[in-house]
């Protein structure tokens, strides 16, 4: 190809010798300045350490100094409070030690009379407060002294002067300020001193009274400045002694300690790149501009002449690599003419090679479009012979291209001016009108040639392939697949059909109640369980589906054969039922009815689903077994009750009938027989509202007394605690109450012409049965009846026992009025049925 010095890509602008010696230079100081910062970081840390540990060391100097400062006026102190004296203290002499003292240490001392809030001879530290004299703030240290009536010996040490001249003592530097505080937190002293002696220090340094004894910690002054505070806590008075070292005097420190460092690394980094630049220019730079001009004359040179002689030898410059690389450029000259004739060589052996390839290839310049390159299939797809300079523009002037419907495709259409114009790779298969008249079927695979850059696009590569037979083979299997998709089609449209199916009967058995089951016929691990199996037995859905005797095993052992003989019977075909209780994995026992049913393996069209399986719908009948239980016992419950209450209606009118004869006439008889049925139905009533299972005893006093219990004064008294019956006490009660007021109305203190009155009283016993006492006065002279009616045969016969065992009735006929006492037991435990009450 021609012009190829000319595309040459170009390459970006190589950098400078010099500066890639400098950029060497720096990399070689590199690690030098990586071991200074090393050794300044490590110098900055141990110059922070030693002014930390220089902090530590201040706090416990001024702890120290206020400790010796306390313990010397603490013994002071004591050596007052115990110095001996005849017959006792001698205030006066006393006094005089203490204004010696006083003076002497420079500080307030005196002898009060006040309250001894501590033991004698034992100092104790009290709250700053201002002096009466000199209103400065002091500190009270007292101790008590020994006798009656109780003094202490007070000493008052000034805060700002006294404490503070303490810790000046210390010898602390004057920028570093140090204060002394007690366990409230509150400023005894400072230096350098200032008005906030006496107030507490801000929450955020509260750490220095609340937490360890000693520790160093950064923080924040009150003006705004940091300092690292170091602290030590006074064993002897609880105190807490800070010291603030400026942050500032940290960093200034470590500025001194490092600046000939960084300063000398600098100045290296400078000077030293400088002069190596300086050597290679001397010694390298210049030498290989030489080179350069030389190599650039050989090459011109060579290409010109094309001959050994072209290149002579180069001048040496005094450098033995230079020179290597000189007579390096002189021999790469020389190579270059024999790699000329050799790529001859090969194009041409291509050129063969591409001509004796089954399928047409064509090479054309972009974006021109002008063919370069076509070889010899080319001409015998076309039938006619093809010479070039044509354009792809204009191929289908010769060649006629039809697409599958016969439409004549524009010469912008085709694979190779599409990958000329877009740059991107391109596939079409066309029919080919040839010279004979002869349509062909074509494939063209065309992709573009790109600069040795990767951008520009410099021209494209095509391959021509006969497809004629592949298309007919397509044609064929069309048909063919055409009579499979038809196939396919019926067998998707009776798959989907089958998942919708699936479908609606996943919805059902997920909103169903009932649990669901599908077993293949061996009654291995179930095909499907529904989700309400897990909810009915509490076991996990996985072990459910994966463990065919779960199931089972939660089944009372005595119901199990139910289940199995159901399971049998649909083996054989047929529908079956079985009822069996089921125990929970919670413990609770709940009832189950199955129903176990065979299901065919084939559904209507023909469509087959699989081998014939069985189906089980299992239900929770708990709740029905419940009800048939219930309606069972209630209705035993009400043949009892009912067999129960006509037996004691044949025996009231019995009694009443006995009582009457040859006395009443049947009117008589019928009010008589009629009242005993009203206070029985009373008691009923009562039972009823309570579902019989009792009655409390002053509602039933209540419905059975109600006609006599009138007028003022009351002719019935009832007193007596709240008391609980059973459904048989209860009517038994009913019965003996209206008798006893029935007896009183005719014969004792309830008759009309009479003014008694009747008192019922009863009582809870301590073993929990109660006693009950009807007591008649006012009424007429009673006697011993000297016949025996239904009201003394109910009471002294058949009462006691329907009031329970243990129970009792007496009646006693005084003078006064009748009197009968009922004692009987607490009512039995309430049942679940009535009927038990009246058996």
């Amino acid at each position: 190809m021609e012009g190829g010095l000319a595309d040459a890509p170009s390459w970006p602008r190589p950098r400078g010798i010099r500066r890639a010696l400098v950029l060497l230079c720096l990399a070689l100081l590199l690690p030098a300045w990586v071991a200074v910062g090393v050794m300044v970081l490590r110098m900055a840390d141990s110059e922070r350490n030693q002014i930390a540990m220089q902090g530590t060391d201040a706090a416990r100097r001024a702890a120290g100094a206020i400790e010796r400062e306390f313990n010397g006026l603490r013994a002071a102190l004591l050596a007052l409070a115990t110095s001996p004296s005849p017959g006792g203290l001698d205030y006066a002499a006393l006094e005089v030690q203490v204004a010696t003292l006083g003076t002497l240490l420079g500080v307030g001392l005196r002898v009060e009379a006040r309250p001894a809030a501590a033991p004698a001879r034992e100092v104790t530290i009290g709250q700053l407060e201002a002096d009466p004299q000199t209103r400065q703030l002091v500190l009270p240290l007292a101790v008590t002294l020994p006798g009656a009536p109780p003094r202490q010996l007070v000493l008052r040490a000034e805060a700002a002067g006294f404490w503070s001249e303490a810790l000046r003592r210390a010898a602390l530097p004057d920028d570093w300020p140090v204060i002394v505080l007690d366990a409230e937190g509150r400023i005894l002293a400072r230096l350098p001193v200032s008005d906030r002696i006496g107030q507490l220090i801000g929450g955020p340094n509260r750490f220095l009274v609340t937490g360890a004894a000693q520790g160093r910690q950064r923080t924040t002054g009150p003006d705004g400045n940091e300092f690292d505070v170091a602290w030590q806590r006074v064993a002897e008075t609880g105190w807490t002694v800070a010291v603030g070292v400026p942050a500032g005097a940290a960093d200034a420190a470590l500025f001194d300690a490092v600046w000939p460092l960084l300063v000398g690394s600098a100045v290296l980094a400078v000077v030293l790149p400088l002069g190596i630049w300086l050597w290679g220019v001397r010694w390298i730079v210049r030498p290989l501009a030489a080179l350069a001009r030389q190599a650039a004359a050989l090459a011109r040179q060579a290409a010109a002449l094309g001959q050994e002689d072209a290149a002579p030898r180069p001048v040496p410059s005094g450098i033995r690599e230079i020179d290597n690389v000189a007579e390096a450029l002189r021999g790469a000259a020389l190579e270059r003419s024999q790699r000329q004739a050799e790529i001859a060589a090969s194009e041409a052996a291509l050129r063969r090679l591409l001509d004796h390839l089954p399928v047409g290839v064509v090479l054309v310049e972009a974006p021109s479009g002008r063919v370069l390159y076509l070889n010899k299939r080319i001409s015998a797809i076309n039938g006619v012979a093809v010479d070039l300079g044509g354009h792809v523009g204009r191929a289908t002037d010769d060649w006629q291209a039809l697409d599958a419907e016969g439409r004549r495709l524009a010469a912008a259409e085709l694979p190779l001016a599409r990958a000329v114009r877009t740059g991107r790779a391109a596939v079409g298969d066309y029919q080919l009108r040839r010279a004979d008249g002869r349509l062909v079927w074509l494939r063209s695979m065309a992709a573009p040639m790109r600069a040795p850059d990767g951008d520009a696009v410099t021209g494209a590569v095509g391959v021509i392939v006969e497809v004629g037979d592949e298309y007919a083979a397509v044609r064929a299997l069309g048909e063919q697949v055409e009579s499979e998709a038809a196939a396919r089609r019926d067998a998707m449209a009776a798959a989907a059909a089958l998942a919708a199916s699936e479908e609606r009967f996943r919805q059902f058995a997920e909103a169903s109640p009932d649990a669901l089951w599908i077993h293949d016929p061996r009654w291995a691990a179930p095909v499907f369980v529904g989700p309400a199996a897990a909810a009915l037995s509490g076991l996990s859905a996985e072990r459910l589906a994966t463990d065919p005797d779960a199931w089972m095993s939660a089944i009372f052992p005595e119901d199990r054969a139910q289940l199995r003989e159901a399971m049998e019977a649909a083996q054989s075909g047929r529908l079956a039922a079985a009822e069996y209780r089921l125990r929970r994995v919670d413990g609770a026992t709940i009832w189950i009815r199955d129903i176990v049913f065979p299901i065919g393996g084939a559904q209507p069209g023909g469509i087959k689903l699989g081998p014939p399986r069985i189906g089980r719908l299992a239900r929770d009948s708990t709740a029905r077994k419940g009800a048939e239980a219930r309606q069972a016992l209630l209705i035993a419950e009400l043949n009892h009750r009912v067999k129960n209450t006509l037996a004691t209606v044949q025996s009231i009118a019995q009694q009443t009938a006995r009582s009457s004869t040859g006395t009443e006439d049947p009117a008589s008889f019928v009010a008589a027989f009629t009242a005993r049925l009203r206070a029985l139905a009373q008691g009923h009533d009562l039972l009823t509202a309570s579902t019989w299972t009792g009655a409390p005893l002053e509602a039933l006093i209540a419905a059975v007394l109600a006609p006599w219990r009138g007028g003022k004064p009351p002719r019935i008294i009832v007193e007596g605690p709240p008391l609980w019956l059973g459904a048989r006490q209860a009517l038994a009660l009913a019965l003996a109450l209206h008798e006893l007021a029935t007896n009183a109305a005719k014969h004792g203190a309830l008759a009309p012409d009479s003014d008694g009155q009747a008192r019922l009283t009863w009582e809870v016993l301590a073993q929990g049965g109660a006693r009950m006492v009807w007591r008649e006065s006012g009424g007429p002279p009673v006697t011993t009846p000297m016949r025996e009616g239904f009201g003394s045969r109910l009471l002294g016969r058949g009462l006691a026992g329907e009031l329970g065992a243990g129970s009792s009735v007496a009646l006693r006929y005084e003078a006064s009025g009748l009197c009968a006492e009922i004692s009987f037991p607490p009512p039995p435990p309430i049942e679940t049925s009535a009927a038990g009450d009246l058996s």
